[in-house]
């Protein structure tokens, strides 16, 4: 006769409101490895296929090849539930109410194609909680507490996402690597973000994306690298970042992109690589960057930008490495550089670009001018250019500058003396 004691006790379990992990692995070959943590601790059971439960205490259970679908039960009100192997197709949890802490729980889980939990109201931490489930096609409509602020890298690299659901996000301030490379997503839900702080590589490599919503970035204090690489979207809607101070790179890669709005970007101070390799955009519009101070490389690549560049005010810009390197623009106002300290590589390879007018660069010493139009071949005429702050030369200044007549070429070569010369 067979023994029905351990099936009596997983009845018991389950009417008294249990906790209760169903685990189908993806075959009996492979050893599986749970984790079940109390507080205070406890133990819990851990059947693996055969209908016989195995008492574990608080932490990792033994390393085990099943026999069968693996069941994890606690009648103990566990805080933390974690599978410990990539050997697991699809879990479902229930009595997940006595859940507080999903950190990490199926991480790299890349064999797992099916996930449910029937409450996760108290779960007050999600990082990396789903991170690599490359397997994932699909998420449920999970409930996130109000004690939950972050989802740091939670579906960061679940690659296999094509879509995702209308998640209550409205506490969540940290959004940061949250969907970073989830490059099978091809639209995303209007989610709730008026709480968002940290957005930072958010949506990185999402480049399946052809549209982005209309999102509330109002609270976001930055939004360094938030869209990088989204090479799907060809336009982006009108977002409001009104205390962002950095969008260092947030459009870098955005390949797709034709046009770009003409967002509030006046409490900006960094644009670094921001609009780096955007290489369908055919013209810019006139933001407002009147504060920002660091400009390097934020057009770098971006070589479908032709006819004149927007008069931007570029008067509190410090740092102009590379700023347009490789552009194709052939012609450009803006001319008060006067914050300026570095202009390395700054119109370098642009085979566009036909005169600049004056250039107000008489700003603080220890200036760098190293390349700064070299390869800028159909280049003719510059109106006036100070290099007198340069602290050690300024090599490469005008190489492959081979139409340059104004300056010509004894006032290159005093421009790019280690002294300077103050031309024009």
């Amino acid at each position: 006769m067979i023994d029905e004691g351990p099936f009596q006790n997983i009845t018991l379990l389950h009417a008294e409101g249990g906790f209760s992990v169903v685990l189908v692995p993806e075959n009996f070959t492979s050893a599986c490895q749970v984790r079940v943590s109390h507080t205070p601790a406890a133990s819990y059971t851990v059947d693996w296929g055969d209908g016989v439960p195995i008492e574990y205490s608080d932490g990792s259970s033994s390393s085990v090849v099943p026999s069968g679908d693996i069941i994890v039960e606690s009648s103990n009100s566990p805080y933390y539930f974690q599978q410990k192997t990539n050997t697991i197709t699809s879990c479902a949890i229930t009595g997940g109410e006595a859940l507080t802490n999903l950190s990490n729980a199926f991480l790299s889980m890349s064999k797992l194609v099916s996930f449910s939990i029937d409450d996760s109201s108290n779960v007050q931490t999600f990082s990396r909680a789903w991170e690599s489930c490359s397997g994932l096609t699909s998420f449920p409509l999970i409930v996130l507490p109000a004690a939950a602020t972050s989802l740091s890298s939670t579906w960061s690299w679940c690659t296999g996402l094509t879509s995702f659901p209308l998640i209550d996000t409205s506490n969540i301030t940290q959004f940061s690597d949250a969907f970073t490379g989830c490059n099978s997503l091809t639209s995303f839900p209007v989610i709730d973000t008026s709480a968002g702080t940290l957005f930072t590589n958010a949506w990185n490599g999402c480049s399946s994306l052809t549209s982005f919503p209309l999102l509330d970035f109002g609270a976001a204090a930055s939004l360094i690298s938030t869209w990088v690489g989204c090479s799907g979207l060809t336009s982006f809607p009108l977002i409001v970042p009104t205390v962002a101070t950095s969008i260092n790179a947030a459009w870098n890669g955005c390949t797709g992109l034709t046009s770009f709005p003409i967002i509030d970007t006046s409490a900006i101070l960094s644009c670094l690589n921001t609009w780096r390799n955007c290489t369908g955009l055919t013209s810019f519009p006139l933001l407002d960057l009147s504060a920002c101070t660091n400009f390097g490389a934020a057009w770098l690549d971006s070589d479908g930008i032709t006819g004149t560049f927007p008069d931007i005010d570029f008067s509190a810009g410090t740092n102009f490495l590379q700023t347009f390197w490789g552009t194709a623009f052939s012609g450009f106002t803006p001319t008060d550089f006067s914050s300026g300290t570095s202009f390395h590589s700054m119109f370098k390879g642009n085979t566009a670009l036909t005169s600049l007018g004056n250039l107000i660069t008489e700003g603080p010493s220890n200036q760098a001018f190293d390349s700064m139009f070299s390869g800028c071949s159909a280049l003719v005429s510059i109106g006036s250019i100070d290099t007198t702050g340069t602290d050690g030369g300024s090599t490469a200044m005008f190489t492959g500058c081979s139409s340059l007549t104004s300056p010509d070429s004894g006032e290159q070569t005093d421009l790019a003396d280690s002294n300077g010369a103050d031309f024009n």
